[in-house]
């Protein structure tokens, strides 16, 4: 569905900037030249859809665990970010952005679960907690860039810090090849993982009226080095209304898939995330 999100903005971001590319493109300079930093806060209501795959250290590849299915995590949260921009000069821009995702779970598992080199059976009771940090720092040009219409490309760093913590009570044993030992009633693990990840975006803004602003944005990312493989495909639209000539409000909608894996030490083995959402949010530029 998001690969068809991806191919829908970049239609809606090429068509406009090419039937309307030549109109007013004397007109470089507009009023968004005049404010040289942009700052976003905001909220968004999310809801999730993702797993996690946790390698044993003496095994390998481990099993797949459903977060909102098998470790009771809520599937609908609401999460806050902060974004900034920097307009360099007429045609470049430095954008960073800021959303930390906090979730945690509590359940009575209903079935089996194997973490690192663990087996936790059904009836056991299982606290988590799954902390990601996100980090988005990009470099864009704009290559189309009138009064009305700009079209712009973007590369930077998405990077990815995440920390999983569970415990457990009840039955839980070591996995030794294909035999199972039963040894605690309690249990708790703690790993990491850190991901820094290239990523391409295109964006599409157009400014009907000097108040408002619509903008579409899609990245994506299909890498594989080192120790990491992963692909990401993120579609957005968002429209920003400013009532004074520093300060608006904005509303988006957006989608976000992602599969990350990460081969280290670090044993949290792959991440998998879907989720869309809808966005409130503060602009001040000065």
């Amino acid at each position: 569905m998001l690969r068809f999100l991806t191919l829908f903005w970049l239609l809606l971001c090429l068509l406009p900037a090419v039937v309307f590319g030549a109109d007013g493109a004397d007109k470089e300079e507009d009023e968004t030249d005049r404010h040289r930093f942009m700052i976003k806060f905001g909220f968004s209501v999310t809801d999730f859809d993702s797993t996690l795959r946790i390698n044993s250290k003496e095994y390998g590849t481990g099993a797949s665990i459903d977060l909102e299915d098998t470790l009771g995590y809520e599937e609908t949260i609401r999460l806050g970010y902060t974004g900034f921009r920097w307009n360099m000069s007429g045609r470049h821009y430095l954008s960073f952005s800021f959303l930390p995702i906090s979730r945690s779970g509590a359940t009575t598992l209903e079935g089996d679960i194997e973490i690192d080199d663990d087996l936790i059976k059904a009836g056991s009771r299982t606290d988590s907690r799954f902390d990601t940090y996100i980090y988005d720092i990009d470099y864009s040009y704009a290559l189309i860039k009138t009064d009305k219409h700009q079209l712009g490309l973007a590369a930077g760093i998405h990077w990815i810090s995440a920390e999983f913590d569970l415990q457990a009570q009840g039955s839980i044993g070591f996995i030794a090849g294909n035999t199972y030992s039963n040894f605690q009633s309690d249990y708790s693990t703690s790993m990491n993982a850190e991901a820094p990840l290239p990523l391409f975006g295109l964006s599409y803004a157009w400014r009907p009226h000097p108040r408002w602003h619509v903008i579409a944005n899609t990245k994506i990312l299909d890498v594989s080095y080192d120790k990491y493989d992963g692909s990401l495909w993120l579609a957005e639209i968002s429209a920003e209304y400013f009532f004074t000539e520093r300060w608006g409000a904005g509303l988006s909608v957006g989608g976000f898939d992602m599969a990350l894996g990460v081969d280290d030490d670090s044993r949290l083995g792959n991440f998998e995330w879907r989720y869309t959402g809808l966005n409130a949010y503060l602009v001040a530029r000065f």
